[in-house]
């Protein structure tokens, strides 16, 4: 007894071969995800701390380049308001005070205020001949009001010095002008204006002060009335007086400025030299708040009612003062963000003791935390990413490659459904073929076994009846019929299976062919006790190969005398109209379950197993058909309910005139 091997072919080990690149692959793809990941915070993080150091190193540049600065200005009049280096280092920010202390704490720059007091001259740089000739001249101008001009040049050629020469020349100038000699008056009074230290009074004020408002009252040339405003404030903010706001307001009074005056540039002088008083006021009063400082660079200063910086630069043995509230310090921290070219995905923060000072981005919940480093003093830098999206635009092209792999890793996938369709296909096919085999074989030896069993029994039977003879010579030509169009239909299937089968089209009568067709099937039918009916009603007909077509009835009728019990109609029937011709063939057997009626136009399918099947045939018939049909541009179509029969109808456009040669 033999065995042969009915084992299924397996797809497990393909499969394993197929997927294990793929996993690897896989694999791969997610470490070089995570590994891109890790790359791209590193790179973050770097980025934030390469910005936060070069935000630092501004800020701190931008602030010691300032006290530098003004470390370095001399502490000496000006001539022009928009120098004054304290109004220039605040840039309009009130909150921002800026100064230099020596080292006793003691202010420098701006000037401490002092209040006038009476001055004596000094009798000691003054011998008593100077003397006596300056009281004889200074007592006759008081008394006469005019000018002395002998004892003026005696004075003068005494050799007197500072500050009773300037003191003289104002007396000789005042009298000159009473005199109605405003000329040499106001040589005498620009002299002393351009003296460049002040020169004391009795009352107190600069003697430039009363220079100036002489040259104002008797409205010399402009230059010469501009220059003289412009010292005199000068003088008066620079001494640190405490009045010197009373001394503009007189100067702006001769000057016209409290008037209609039309003269804008004096009242823009004033004002000018008005902000630098009142900027040094503010930064007086700020100083005088502060209490002693430590050696630190900056240190934080935190009282009831606010919170304040305070920047120290020292040099030699003065110290240039910042002192910053929270807008001064958000004023400066955005100009250094802007010339330090923030990234837009990153933003910073000024932090200290987990309090913000300042902020480049306003708060969101998606701000990522990268870095927090040392800031401007001892404040904490805090960088932050404020751009999602960048994160993904910073992979971009890694993910190119990345994705190349994961369209690799969905090519492999695919190829392995691929492969196992395929192989499923395959086994199908291979089943289907092992069926036909089987059924051929079966269909084969049934005719064959039967004409020869009919042949043996003429040869040995001599006495045999003429009508008994012509039984038999019926029956083998009806199973030689049979052998036939089984073989027919095999070669039919074998040439269109491999493209080779050729059609010719000629319009002709299809009812015709379809009742030469079934003659050849009605002998079947009437054994199986089948009543075939016609209603052929088409007048319209498309072109058609005639031999394809006869092939589609007979496999049609011969399906249909198949499924059909004994007794039973089975009905052929064409119609037309303008645009189709239709052929139906209905019997009224079986029916197909709904669940076989999208196979049996498969190739090779038979319903049922082969062991146990209840019709002849090898399953190509309905194949054939569906082949023809879609060479001829027709549709066949089922309607099918089991236990009331079946209805197969071909549908052929009319305006189909296809050619095959």
């Amino acid at each position: 007894m033999t065995h042969s091997d009915t084992r299924r072919p397996s797809f497990f080990w393909q499969g394993v071969l197929i997927l294990c690149p793929a996993l690897a692959l896989a694999c791969f793809v997610l470490f070089a995800l995570y590994r891109e990941s890790r790359f791209s915070q590193q790179q973050l993080t770097m980025d934030g701390s390469r910005v936060a150091e070069r935000f630092t190193a501004k800020f701190n540049s931008t602030v010691e380049s300032n006290l530098t600065l003004l470390l370095h200005f001399q502490n000496q009049p000006l001539l022009d308001p928009a120098q004054d280096l304290i109004s220039v280092l605040q840039n309009g920010d009130v909150a921002c005070f800026t100064g230099v202390i020596d080292s006793s704490n003691q202010l420098v720059y701006p000037p401490p205020s002092i209040a006038a007091e009476q001055y004596e001259f000094p009798v000691d740089d003054i011998n008593r001949t100077q003397l006596a000739l300056y009281d004889d001249y200074s007592n006759f101008v008081l008394a006469n009001g005019t000018n002395s001009e002998t004892q003026y040049q005696a004075l003068m050629s005494s050799g007197v010095t500072e500050p009773w020469l300037s003191n003289a020349k104002y007396q000789h100038s005042v009298a000159l002008s009473r005199e109605g000699d405003l000329e040499r008056a106001g040589v005498d009074w620009m002299e002393i204006i351009r003296n460049r230290p002040p020169i004391p009074t009795r009352s107190g004020w600069p003697l430039q002060v009363f220079a100036a408002i002489q040259v104002l009252r008797f409205h010399l040339v402009q230059p010469e009335k501009e220059e003289a405003l412009n010292r005199a404030c000068s003088l008066a903010i620079y001494s640190g007086m405490e009045d010197a706001g009373y001394i503009l307001g007189k100067l702006g009074s001769y000057a016209g400025t409290n008037s209609n005056s039309s003269n804008t540039k004096m009242k823009a002088i004033l004002a000018g030299w008005e902000s630098v008083r009142k900027t040094h006021e503010r930064v007086r009063s700020a100083f005088a708040a502060l209490p002693a400082l430590a050696n630190s660079p900056m240190e934080i200063i935190e009282n009831d009612s606010s919170r304040v910086l305070v920047w120290a630069h020292k040099l030699d043995n003065r110290t240039a003062i910042l002192i910053q509230d929270h807008d001064c310090l958000a004023g400066t921290a955005k100009k250094t963000a802007a010339e330090t070219e923030l990234p837009q995905h990153l933003g910073l923060r000024l932090v200290h003791a987990e309090n913000t000072f300042w902020s480049s981005f306003s708060p969101a919940s998606l701000d990522e935390l990268l870095t927090t480093s040392p800031g401007p003093g001892n404040l904490q830098v805090a960088t932050f990413l404020i751009d999602p999206g960048y994160r993904l635009r910073l992979l971009k092209k890694r993910l190119l490659i990345i994705l190349g792999l994961c369209v690799a890793e969905a090519v492999i996938l695919i190829g392995f459904i691929a492969s196992w369709k395929a192989f499923q296909k395959q086994r199908q096919i291979s089943e289907m073929r092992s069926n036909f085999v089987s059924s051929v074989s079966h269909e084969l030896r049934a005719p064959i076994a039967s004409l020869r069993l009919m042949a043996e029994e003429l040869a040995l039977d001599d006495s045999s009846t003429s009508s008994r003879s012509h039984q038999y010579h019926s029956l083998m030509t009806r199973e030689c019929q049979r052998l036939s169009r089984l073989i027919e239909n095999v070669l039919n299937f074998s040439r269109q299976d491999s493209g080779k089968q050729t059609y010719h089209f000629e319009q002709k009568n299809l009812n015709t062919v379809v009742t030469s067709a079934t003659s050849i099937l009605e002998p079947t039918a009437a054994l199986a006790q089948l009543h075939i009916q016609y209603r052929l009603d088409a007048t319209r007909f498309p072109a058609a190969d005639s031999s394809a077509f006869t092939q589609v009835v007979i496999n049609l009728v011969e399906n249909a005398i198949k499924h059909s019990p004994p007794g039973k109609i089975i009905e052929l029937i064409t119609i037309s109209n303008e645009n189709e011709f239709v052929f139906s063939v209905i019997d009224h057997g079986s029916g197909i379950p709904i669940e076989e009626q999208d196979r049996i136009f498969e190739q090779f399918y038979r319903p049922g197993s082969e062991m146990r099947r209840e019709t002849q045939g090898v399953g190509l018939g309905l194949a054939i058909v569906e082949n023809i049909c879609a060479a001829h541009g027709a549709k066949i179509r089922l309607k099918s309910k089991p236990g009331e029969g079946s209805t197969f109808s071909i549908h052929f456009l009319l305006d189909h005139q296809k050619e095959h040669s």
